[in-house]
């Protein structure tokens, strides 16, 4: 019952998990599909050309090897349907997490293939963290949550519930602009 609630509380928007006192938060539908458009896109194209793009973070490099998946795959599997990034929440500062919504067979390669350790189950979360001990990930059969497991206890109650309360799509101001 908990995981059909976290489910419905949620269903396709992020802004359900996500705190009202949010101050960050940036909701991206089909990045799979908007990668591929930017690619074909002849200005784009031009400047990636002539700009010299900086090398990737050491840490998506070994997400990819890890993965055995180039960049474009773990976009659109895992980040291409619905996700949003969310931050400055609660008290802690640096509070930042990753929403997704994930297929059940996309997500079950992830915990082996990145040596994720079993930790607690949180609600209706199932979670994990990476060897090093700094990242939390969590999945509750929909949506997969990442953040940095040093800011768990901000990310505590909303995992418990399977949302946050108040929700950022309940704010008025939010629901003015968007």
């Amino acid at each position: 019952a908990a995981r059909l609630w976290a489910q419905t509380q949620a269903g396709e928007d992020p802004a359900a998990m996500v705190p009202a006192d949010s101050r960050l938060y940036v909701r991206v539908e089909g990045a799979g599909t908007l990668h591929a458009m930017w690619e074909k896109d002849p200005l784009l194209a031009a400047l990636r050309k002539s700009l010299k793009a900086p090398p990737a973070p050491r840490a998506w490099s070994q997400v990819q090897e890890l993965m055995s998946m180039p960049a474009r795959e773990l976009l659109e599997r895992y980040l291409g349907r619905t996700a949003a990034l969310a931050g400055g929440f609660g008290k802690q500062r640096g509070n930042v997490m990753i929403l997704s919504r994930v297929e059940k067979s996309d997500w079950e390669i992830v915990p082996q293939r990145l040596r994720l350790l079993p930790a607690e189950k949180i609600g209706p979360f199932d979670s994990w963290t990476t060897d090093d001990g700094k990242g939390l990930l969590a999945w509750d059969g929909a949506w997969l949550v990442v953040s940095d497991s040093r800011k768990a206890q901000a990310l505590r109650p909303i995992l418990e519930r399977g949302g946050a309360d108040p929700p950022l799509r309940d704010d008025e101001e939010f629901r003015r602009f968007t």
